[in-house]
């Protein structure tokens, strides 16, 4: 159905080998790794440890996209992680080790450890999904972190809570060598800059999309249709915040706009049939 290739800049991606029909479902998978809402990146490292050697070689195979701020960060995060290790295993160290001596076998990470403990906190931040579930709050999957983004993607995931899995199904026909894609981003009306700061500070890169594209008609058309949208969305929410009367003729006004935008843009899914 799918095959792990090639995406040019984006690295690797997920590509349909021949037609797949709207509404096949191309994914389920359970989480590689993941972080419960009681856990937070500093326990990445650790979880990671606890995987079995060939879910790590998986996990470690997989895309992270990174800027010298990012870098710079992942290396202070993994240098505070050796700190604290060493202090709780060792209190005694505490005061002679103020002037510590990296030098010292057995107790800081090797430089190669460090290396590696950067790379996988690169990873999760870059291919982690926001579950935000009882039991799950960030997950890590091995062919589903491999779907690029898209901000007028073809498929859409949902985490089924009763089979423990995160499902990927096509919203449309995906055509033979077309890549498969997702959306990042919770806000579809979110204009092109909006979205281009949340994917940079969320997973380190810009999107190249036809709808970021404001040199094509295609992507200017649908810029502007997104802040007619949110000019719209603006207007009636701030009627009804200042007391004004729900009307609901006037929302279901708003409503239809707001679907004929999606269609407009061409998505679908979740946000349509919500509407």
């Amino acid at each position: 159905m799918y095959e792990i290739r090639s995406a040019g800049p984006k690295g690797l991606g997920v590509f349909a080998k021949s037609l797949i029909p709207r509404g096949t479902r191309i994914f389920s998978e359970r989480p590689l790794l993941s972080l419960r809402p009681d856990q937070s990146a500093s326990d990445i490292y650790t979880l990671s440890r606890l995987l079995a050697p060939k879910d790590r070689q998986k996990l470690l195979s997989l895309s992270s996209h990174i800027t010298t701020s990012l870098t710079f960060l992942r290396w202070n995060q993994a240098l505070f992680y050796t700190l604290k290790s060493l202090f709780k295993n060792f209190p005694f160290l505490l005061p002679r080790y103020c002037h510590f001596e990296p030098h010292r076998p057995g107790i800081f990470q090797s430089r190669n450890s460090l290396r590696e403990h950067v790379a996988i906190l690169s990873i999760f931040r870059s291919n982690a999904f926001q579950l935000a579930t009882k039991e799950i709050y960030q997950a890590v999957f091995p062919g589903i972190s491999r779907i690029n983004h898209d901000c007028v993607p073809n498929a859409q995931g949902n985490w089924s809570e009763g089979l423990g899995r995160f499902n990927v199904h096509a919203t449309r026909d995906i055509r033979r060598d077309e890549e498969v894609s997702l959306s990042y981003l919770g806000d579809v009306a979110a204009l092109r800059d909006a979205r281009w700061g949340k994917l940079k500070d969320g997973y380190g890169f810009e999107c190249g999309c036809e709808a970021c594209d404001l040199g094509s008609d295609v992507g200017r058309k649908g810029e502007r249709r997104r802040e007619e949208t949110r000019l719209l969305l603006g207007e009636y929410a701030e009627s009804v915040g200042n007391g004004g009367e729900k009307c609901v003729e006037k929302e279901l006004e708003t409503m239809v706009k707001f679907i004929g935008m999606l269609e407009a843009e061409g998505i679908t899914g979740r946000e349509v049939a919500s509407m």
